[in-house]
C-alpha cells in the first residue's frame, strides 16, 4: 500500500515505444473515473482528468504519425514514470477492504496526489511541444493543463476529515469500554460505503495487519 514501486523506462527505449506506453498507461488511469472512491474522491477526480488531457496528447502525436524527436525522450520517460506512480496510488485509494485504512492516511494520500500532480505540471512546463509540431489545439490544451496542475487546490477533502473524526471518536469509546452511538456508526460505514459485516470484517482485518507490520517495521529501527 501507498509504495508506488515503479519502473523507470531504459535508457536506449525508442521514443515510439514509450510513446505507445504512455498512450495505455494513460488510458489505464483514465478508466479509474468509473471507479468508486470512498475517500479521495475530488483528488482523484482532478487527477484522472488531469491524465485524459495527457491522453489526447499523446494519441495526437501518435495518429498523426508526428516525429518525435529525441529530445522529447527524458520529458516522456519522467512522465511514464509519474503515471505509473499515479496508477498504483489510484489502485490504492480503489482497494476493496482499504477505505478505512486510505481515510486514516488522508493527509499522506493527499500530499502524494499534490506531490505527482506538480510532478506533471513541471515536466509539462518543459516539453518541447514546438519541436513534435502538435495542433495549435491540443498545445493549447496542455498548456492550459499544466498551469491548472501547478495551482491545483489538492488537499484533504473536509467530509474526509469529518469520517476521520468519526474513527477517531468511535475508537475513543472502545477505548474506554462504552458503545459507540449507532448513528455515528452508521454514518461512517455509509461514508466509505460499506454495507455488509463481511465488508466490514475485511476493513478491520486490513487495518490491523497493517498497523501491526507498522509496529513491526519500528521495531527493526
Amino acid at each position: 500500500m501507498l509504495s508506488f514501486p515503479a519502473v523507470h523506462p531504459c535508457k536506449g527505449v525508442s521514443p515510439v515505444t514509450l510513446l505507445r506506453s504512455l498512450i495505455t498507461l494513460s488510458q489505464n488511469i483514465s478508466n479509474y473515473h468509473s471507479k468508486s472512491f470512498a475517500t479521495q474522491r475530488r483528488n482523484a477526480r482532478e487527477t484522472i482528468r488531469k491524465i485524459g488531457i495527457l491522453l489526447v496528447l499523446f494519441e495526437e502525436i501518435h495518429d498523426s504519425g508526428l516525429v518525435v524527436p529525441e529530445s522529447t525522450v527524458l520529458c516522456f520517460s519522467e512522465l511514464h514514470l509519474t503515471l505509473q506512480k499515479i496508477k498504483f496510488l489510484l489502485e490504492d485509494c480503489s482497494r476493496e477492504g482499504a477505505r478505512l485504512w486510505i481515510l486514516m492516511k488522508s493527509e499522506m494520500v493527499a500530499t502524494q496526489f499534490r506531490m505527482l500532480i506538480r510532478t506533471v505540471a513541471t515536466v509539462l512546463d518543459v516539453l518541447p511541444l514546438d519541436l513534435i509540431d502538435v495542433c495549435g489545439e491540443v498545445k493549447e490544451l496542455v498548456e492550459l493543463a499544466a498551469k491548472q496542475a501547478r495551482t491545483a487546490k489538492i488537499e484533504i477533502d473536509p467530509d474526509d476529515e469529518s469520517a476521520m473524526r468519526r474513527v477517531l471518536l468511535i475508537l475513543d469509546r472502545f477505548d474506554k469500554e462504552i458503545e459507540p452511538d449507532f448513528q455515528i456508526l452508521k454514518r461512517l460505514l455509509d461514508y466509505l460505503q460499506i454495507r455488509s459485516w463481511s465488508d466490514c470484517n475485511r476493513e478491520v482485518k486490513f487495518l490491523e495487519n497493517n498497523a501491526l507490520k507498522v509496529k513491526k517495521d519500528k521495531c527493526h529501527f
